[in-house]
């Protein structure tokens, strides 16, 4: 009865009938009042309107009314957006068109290559001018494009609430700067704001980039970065107790649900004694994830900033063994003993070379150690008067490395096991990250739905 009443409201909003729109809000889904504020958009926006704000492609006149209601949302929530110059609010609706485009192109180009012999002009032409029908084909559609738009407005409301509350403690420990007295003078300073910066989650958040007019930097992670300052905890002990090697760590304020970081930027090493050092820190970062069974450590978790290898996201710590089943036949069993072997190296934390195959076929290393790219910065790896240093050329410095910090481990291990004063106390209230299969097998069935 209720699924009924709620296809009926639905089908009302697109044959245009009448229905009062707090009644609406009350009665119906979330998706289903906003998708009827939108259509609302269709009936006041021409068509050349639409045109004429097509920066992207030409799928985004289709879309124009998601994305004009999701900024007058905004601008009606007393946000401060309107006190963002253009080129932020360039940065933020870009990634919102984006996003958008990704949903509705699979469907559009299928509509196109039917019913329009592939002429995506003349195809948008018609359906933004009646958007009913394929709506009423495709409610999916019309559902995914109505929360992504309201994901964004929330996603950017909370980016920027967030810095303002939190904007005393940032200037503090990240900036030391007297100009931010007021709110109104930390949103006039933003240069810009670059978001879809990681895989999006928990409807669609993603990490941010915000950049200042005096060129500093600051990152958003709109998650728990509970396992980034304990890893910077651990760092600190480790650097009281090495004289050989000190590791750089990432300034951290963990906020709970959020949290913010000091952007690291990357730059050449002065010498090629600098392209060893990093490389010998490299060695003791894996001697340290190693012990914390950390995983995911590929190429785009690292930046080479000078000597300093800075690893800048650590959410899958204390990584499951996979142990195999007594139960299983022998051959399954040789094999699950093989996994648990290479679950239980320092292989596990994707930090050196090993290829795998990806889903689309391709067999791919893209380890923070192994990967190299020449279409790429590869800002992962050191370089020096000009040339970039790969890993192999500096194994006796990665071994160095791995050895004195998993000795340095070991000397203190009746400390680092000890309920008081062991930096592994910091990670006992975390939540970590856990695949069953890679990322890149849920991105493909993600983009097969």
């Amino acid at each position: 009865m209720v699924k009924r009443k709620l296809n009926k409201k639905y089908n009302n909003i697109l044959s245009g009938a009448s229905y009062p729109y707090e009644n609406l809000k009350k009665d119906a889904l979330p998706w289903i009042y906003i998708f009827s504020a939108v259509i609302d958009v269709y009936k006041r926006f021409p068509v050349s309107s639409a045109y004429s704000c097509a920066k992207h492609n030409n799928i985004v006149p289709f879309i124009i009314p998601f994305i004009k209601y999701s900024i007058l949302k905004l601008y009606e929530s007393k946000s401060h957006y309107d006190s963002l110059n253009e080129s932020c609010k360039e940065d933020l609706e870009n990634y919102l068109v984006d996003r958008l485009v990704s949903i509705c192109s699979p469907v559009i180009t299928q509509i196109c290559e039917e019913k329009y012999k592939g002429d995506m002009d003349i195809c948008i032409g018609r359906l933004y001018k009646n958007p009913m029908p394929i709506f009423k084909e495709y409610p999916v559609l019309a559902r995914l494009l109505t929360e992504q738009s309201d994901y964004w407005v929330i996603s950017v409301k909370r980016i920027i609430s967030r810095l303002l509350l939190d904007f005393s403690g940032i200037n503090n420990l990240f900036f030391n700067d007297d100009d931010f007295y007021s709110d109104i003078k930390i949103i006039k300073s933003i240069s810009g704001i670059k978001t879809g910066l990681s895989d999006p989650h928990e409807r669609g958040e993603t990490v941010a980039i915000i950049e200042f007019n005096n060129g500093k930097k600051l990152v958003y992670k709109p998650k728990s970065v509970l396992s980034e300052k304990g890893v910077s905890n651990f760092i600190e002990w480790f650097n009281k107790r090495s004289d050989d090697i000190s590791l750089k760590s990432v300034d951290v304020i963990d906020k709970g649900e959020y949290g913010w970081e000091n952007f690291i930027r990357h730059y050449p090493c002065e010498s090629d004694e600098d392209v060893s050092v990093f490389y010998k820190k490299a060695g003791s970062y894996a001697a340290l994830f190693y012990i914390l069974r950390g995983m995911d450590y590929h190429y785009d978790n690292l930046i080479a900033s000078g000597k300093d290898p800075v690893f800048i996201d650590h959410e899958m710590l204390f990584y499951p063994v996979f142990i195999h089943s007594e139960n299983k036949e022998a051959v399954n069993k040789s094999l699950s003993e093989i996994q648990s072997g290479y679950y239980e190296s320092v292989l596990n934390t994707r930090m050196f070379p090993i290829k795998e195959r990806r889903v689309n076929g391709v067999v791919a290393d893209v380890s923070a150690i192994g990967y190299f790219s020449e279409k790429k910065d590869n800002l992962h790896m050191p370089f020096s008067e000009g040339k970039q240093k790969i890993a192999r050329e500096y194994m006796d410095d990665i071994f160095e490395g791995f050895s004195f910090a998993y000795k340095l481990f070991m000397k203190n291990k009746d400390e680092l096991l000890n309920d008081s004063g062991s930096p592994l106390n910091y990670f006992k209230d975390g939540s970590f990250r856990f695949n069953i299969r890679a990322t890149s097998s849920y991105l493909s069935i993600n983009k097969l739905c």
